[in-house]
């Protein structure tokens, strides 16, 4: 393969990445006779052949085999244009017998055996697809001024001009090579967003890209489909910056990653033909495609908290449940995930509501739910943070209702110090009283209430400027 320099710095991507268009496939254009492109750029000169940039090399485009025709089988080249040290001098071919340039194939003996050209004088497009005329009567003209890199695909159509046609990307650096990472279920843990949605597909970059390139996914609607001209497909621009891009897809598409010169609205309108042959580079599992995950079994629209007296009631919806178990209420506790719940799903086909109550809360709540399924796969929900309104007092005790043996009591103080704590019956009997330590500023302090039997009690907060008592019961 004559693709320059953007090969080179990923070596181990190649091994594992679809991008590599490896030589031994059959073509429709004899694999034994060299397809090259020459012309007034560099002297319509055929040797050294095979060896240099003139000479195209063959790859697939979304499919492992079988030798197409409408645009995923192609004959790739990269041509590095610029005043000095390119492959070229910058060129303005205006076309007609020596000005233009043409694809050519043959033996060694014979390299203009065949050729692929246009009919009348004319002017080929750069970043755009153009139709050819098997042996063709006049050379192509193309505007090559523009110092850069020049990459031509052309579509391997066979001895015909049915469906011949090439396409031509420029890029001020030599086109960057594309790899997909992963794809996961879009908002799932994460603090935005819908949950479980759609698909977002991580794509990675060897370099930022040029000018003008773009990163982009196309896919079709079901895995057993298959990207010929005949399937319609969708293409989504992927988003980000430097080297990482993000695109999202509907669930169980099939689906592969590319970059081209193309903008977006130019690709939706191309017919299915020219999609495949505006790819620039990509990756397409070695020609078998990726598919996107099937939508969870457990489809959350709405997660959400309300604080009451007596804790934060927990909410939630689902949209469809189809063999779910059960959710596990977790929260986040010294920046550990904990589980304080687990509540069995009702499995129904339309989904459902459900509740939970924390009595036992703090400053900042963070909570996010843990879906499982019946076969013990599980996904994850955004995260929800309930933060009570600030109390101005300088003392407030909370929960008012005990189950797990703790209350809290909040203290805003103007220097460190020692607070008495008390506790009675509400007849009055003293149960217990304790010299407690606090620090200056803003603190929560829990305060064990394991040791007391179930009922109604007392409890009575005095620092060196305040006091409160507060009613609370332990169940």
């Amino acid at each position: 393969m004559k693709l320059k320099s953007p090969l080179i710095p990923l070596i181990g991507w190649v091994l594992i990445s679809g991008f590599f268009p490896f030589k031994g496939f059959a073509q429709n254009i004899y694999s034994g006779e060299r397809v090259q492109i020459v012309g007034a750029f560099q002297g319509y000169t055929t040797t050294p052949y095979g060896t240099d940039y003139r000479t195209t090399t063959y790859r697939r485009v979304s499919i492992d085999s079988t030798n197409p025709t409408d645009g995923r089988g192609q004959w790739v080249t990269t041509i590095n244009v610029q005043n000095t040290g390119g492959d070229v001098t910058p060129t303005n071919m205006l076309g007609g017998g020596g000005n233009g340039f043409l694809f050519i194939s043959g033996p060694l003996s014979s390299p203009y055996t065949n050729k692929w050209a246009f009919n009348g004088k004319g002017q080929a497009a750069n970043n755009a697809v153009n139709n050819v005329t098997y042996n063709g009567s006049t050379d192509m003209g193309l505007y090559m001024m523009n110092q850069g890199y020049y990459t031509f695909t052309f579509n391997d159509a066979g001895y015909t001009s049915t469906n011949a046609k090439f396409f031509v990307s420029f890029t001020a650096a030599p086109p960057v090579t594309v790899m997909r990472m992963n794809d996961t279920y879009v908002g799932a843990d994460s603090m935005m967003g819908t949950i479980d949605t759609a698909i977002a597909v991580q794509i990675m970059t060897d370099r930022p890209l040029s000018i003008g390139e773009q990163v982009f996914v196309r896919y079709i609607k079901s895995a057993s489909l298959d990207f010929g001209s005949g399937t319609p497909s969708t293409v989504v621009q992927a988003t980000g910056s430097g080297t990482s891009f993000t695109a999202t897809v509907p669930f169980g598409v099939k689906y592969y990653v590319f970059t081209s010169t193309r903008t977006l609205a130019a690709l939706t309108t191309e017919t299915e033909s020219n999609k495949s042959l505006s790819v620039l580079n990509f990756d397409d599992n070695n020609g078998k495609n990726y598919v996107a995950p099937v939508q969870l079994p457990i489809a959350i629209t709405s997660f959400t908290g309300k604080l009451s007296l007596r804790g934060i009631t927990l909410s939630w919806k689902t949209a469809t449940e189809l063999n779910a178990d059960h959710f596990d209420v977790l929260k986040l506790k010294s920046g550990v995930w904990t589980k304080i719940a687990s509540i069995a799903a009702k499995n129904l086909a339309n989904g459902s509501s459900y509740t939970y109550l924390d009595e036992v809360y703090g400053d900042n709540n963070t909570y996010r739910l843990k879906m499982v399924d019946k076969d013990g796969s599980y996904t994850y929900g955004k995260t929800l943070s309930i933060i009570p309104p600030t109390i101005k007092e300088n003392i407030s005790i909370y929960p008012t209702v005990i189950h797990e043996g703790v209350i809290n009591i909040r203290l805003k103080q103007s220097v460190s110090g020692s607070i008495q704590v008390t506790i009675a019956s509400i007849d009055g009997k003293m149960m217990q009283s304790k010299l407690v330590k606090v620090v200056e500023g803003l603190s929560v302090l829990p305060y064990a209430v394991s040791n007391l039997p179930n009922g109604t009690y007392l409890i009575k907060v005095e620092t060196a400027t305040d006091k409160k008592v507060e009613k609370f019961f332990v169940e």
